[in-house]
């Protein structure tokens, strides 16, 4: 069952006080915390469990979903399935409080999907990238404005990052799938860069595709910034 919080200091249990400095957010059991400025945990709720924390470099923007709806996990499976979710966007100038995102129901190929994963925020803060699984095999990577407009298809992709700071600074990696040809009769994967005119261009070849976090982020320091990866629960 869902459980349903509120925006508050933690009221059920006294309250801890920690080291200043790093906002230490993260996600336990469905909870979204972080570290005020006093030093004092606080709790983010939107009154549904929530998934999916992405901290920008900075620290002060957070993004990550709502659950709505699951599926209870069948043989093999560890957690449910989540069919429905919502995007929330937090900002430490405004205390964090959580700002619903609105990028759908959004339809692709003829099918409408509620269910929104891996949000991020783009560095000029006017973007929210997130995907969704259309496919086993290769995600949908979306983008939406943050004040409300059309979302759009950027790419097929496996997993993404948007990269902060740097020459490429707003420009996404992505692990993107290449399906067989005759040249090469089975899938291989690689890891590119998506820049600011739709350009794709080959970071790294199949072989390194498995460590696309710590390629993306080996790649963004070479260039002056960081490309912190979304991650599910």
């Amino acid at each position: 069952m869902m459980r349903c919080t509120l925006i508050s200091i933690l009221a059920l249990a006294p309250l801890a006080i920690v080291h200043a400095g790093s906002i230490s957010a993260k996600v336990t059991n469905g909870k979204i915390t972080y570290v005020g400025e006093d030093g004092r945990l606080r709790e983010i709720g939107v009154g549904r469990q929530c998934a999916d924390l992405w901290v920008s470099p900075d620290e002060r923007v957070l993004a990550f979903i709502a659950i709505d709806e699951v599926k209870p996990p069948t043989t093999g499976e560890i957690t449910p399935f989540i069919v429905g979710s919502r995007i929330y966007v937090a900002f430490k100038r405004d205390d964090f409080h959580p700002v619903l995102i609105g990028p759908g129901p959004v339809s692709l190929d003829g099918r409408l999907w509620k269910v929104f994963r891996l949000p991020s925020v783009s560095p000029d803060l006017k973007t929210v990238y997130f995907m969704i699984p259309a496919a086993m095999t290769s995600w949908k990577l979306m983008s939406t404005p943050l004040r409300g407009g059309q979302s759009k298809s950027e790419s097929d992709a496996g997993a993404y990052c948007v990269v902060w700071g740097g020459d490429h600074s707003g420009e996404l990696l992505m692990l993107t799938r290449v399906e067989p040809i005759e040249a090469v009769p089975y899938v291989t994967h690689r890891i590119e860069l998506l820049d600011r005119t739709a350009s794709r261009t080959l970071i790294a070849p199949d072989r390194d595709a498995a460590r696309f976090g710590e390629v993306a982020s080996r790649w963004a320091r070479q260039h002056g910034g960081t490309c912190p990866e979304p991650e599910g629960e």
